[in-house]
């Protein structure tokens, strides 16, 4: 599993500086379609491809840095959405 452990920081963010990499999962911060940031994950380790967004939405950019900078493990929001279609079978 390879970790990229590249911190996010107002200062730094851009267009091209908006994504966090953990292990297979990539977590990038959107301006979703009402206008507030979100954070979305994509995992693709050659043998499964997911895209799960976050149920969190923020009003802030700062917040939504703060939220990915604390993410620890691939597969977070997959995992849980996985585990929420499981629970509602």
């Amino acid at each position: 599993m390879k970790i990229i452990e590249k911190q996010l920081t107002l200062a730094d963010f851009s267009e091209n500086n908006r994504d966090r990499v953990i292990g297979d999962s990539l977590y990038r911060i959107i301006l979703n379609s009402q206008c507030k940031w979100q954070v979305f994950e994509v995992f693709n380790d050659s043998k499964v491809f997911a895209l799960a967004y976050s149920d969190e939405t923020f009003n802030e950019l700062e917040e939504a840095i703060n939220f990915v900078n604390s993410i620890q493990k691939e597969r977070e929001f997959s995992n849980r959405m996985f585990e929420k279609l499981q629970r509602d079978k």
